[in-house]
């Protein structure tokens, strides 16, 4: 594997031994990354077992790489949360805009039917005025024919009077 390619290659183990590693492999992107990184700490214990005088430092050095490792992978998976809140936020406040223009288009409609419909009725209330202010006019013309008709009437009876008085 010096050259970088990946092959495929079977190894003879136990059950448990195959399901512990299923397991570890599920925590990296694919089972060469598992082996990769369960070689990469044989060698370090194998570095360390021999160098016996180093071997407290060398292992204190792996256990600080190793905390560095999780506090990175820690702060990224942080991050992600932090991206994935913001989203589920921006969704949710898009959706709240959503409903809101909504209600306020369904608003508008109403407003738009009611203002249609008064505009309805004060044409109707128009006509109806132009109809009572005929009918006023025309009462008050009956009314001045009739006050002309009580005058000739009496003018009549006064005239009669007159005649009959002369007579």
């Amino acid at each position: 594997m010096a050259d970088g390619k990946t092959l495929p290659k079977s190894i003879r183990a136990s059950e448990s031994a195959i399901e512990k590693f299923d397991e570890i492999a599920k925590g990296f992107g694919s089972q060469g990354q598992a082996l990769e990184a369960l070689l990469s700490a044989y060698a370090l214990y194998a570095r360390a077992e021999a160098s016996p005088g180093h071997k407290a430092s060398i292992q204190a050095v792996a256990v600080y790489t190793s905390r560095i490792c999780e506090l990175y992978a820690e702060a990224i998976k942080a991050i992600e949360d932090a991206k994935e809140a913001e989203r589920l936020l921006a969704g949710r406040q898009a959706q709240a805009a959503q409903a809101a223009l909504e209600s306020l288009a369904q608003e508008r409609d109403a407003a738009l039917v009611r203002a249609a419909e008064a505009e309805a009725a004060a044409k109707g209330l128009e006509e109806k005025c132009a109809a009572l202010e005929a009918q006023l006019s025309e009462a008050n013309e009956m009314a001045a024919l009739a006050s002309i008709a009580e005058e000739l009437k009496s003018a009549l009876s006064m005239a009669q009077n007159a005649k009959g008085n002369k007579q």
